[in-house]
């Protein structure tokens, strides 16, 4: 399906605490729910490098949707300092519904892909979420995984670029 069909939209929880991001270019297809480490700043109107690769990514799998939630609410183009945020106490109230909000849009996907990358700095704060959301899903499913074990995040460059047609593989961390 061109752009000129792709069905935009995002939430926030203010204007710089995004909730979600949906891509949709087929109804009928199946819905991935996507976790990423922290937004950058595509929106409701705007696609940014790494919101492509998801689409590109999500189409080789077979779905028509996709719904990107992400472990770090707080709108960042530098993860360290989504990382800074979410050790303060102002951060407590965002990612308590934060953590909501990505529980209720499991329930909705087939499946839950995680793709934050190796630049998660609390991997049992990821764990601890991921697990809190499973719900009906027997498993996380990713791209591959990088050397520490963590999911490979889609824009991962060199030898670590993920193909256009990468299957998804069960992720065990959890």
């Amino acid at each position: 399906m061109s752009e000129l069909f792709l069905k935009r939209d995002a939430s926030y929880f203010s204007h710089n605490m995004r909730s979600s991001l949906t891509r949709e270019w087929d109804a009928d297809l199946p819905c991935a729910l996507l976790i990423g480490h922290n937004p950058s700043f595509g929106n409701g109107f705007m696609d940014d490098p790494s919101i492509l690769r998801m689409i590109t990514l999500t189409k080789a799998g077979g779905f028509g949707r996709f719904i990107l939630m992400n472990i770090i609410p707080l709108v960042s183009p530098v993860p360290r300092d989504a990382w800074e945020w979410a050790k303060t106490k102002a951060a407590d109230v965002w990612l308590q519904a934060n953590r909501v909000a990505i529980r209720d849009q499991a329930q909705l996907a087939s499946k839950i892909i995680v793709c934050f990358g190796a630049i998660c700095q609390d991997v049992e704060f990821a764990i601890d979420l991921l697990e809190d959301i499973k719900g009906k899903h027997e498993h996380f499913w990713c791209w591959g995984t990088n050397a520490d074990g963590s999911p490979r995040h889609p824009m991962a460059r060199g030898r670590h670029r993920i193909p256009d047609n990468q299957e998804l593989v069960i992720w065990s961390q959890t």
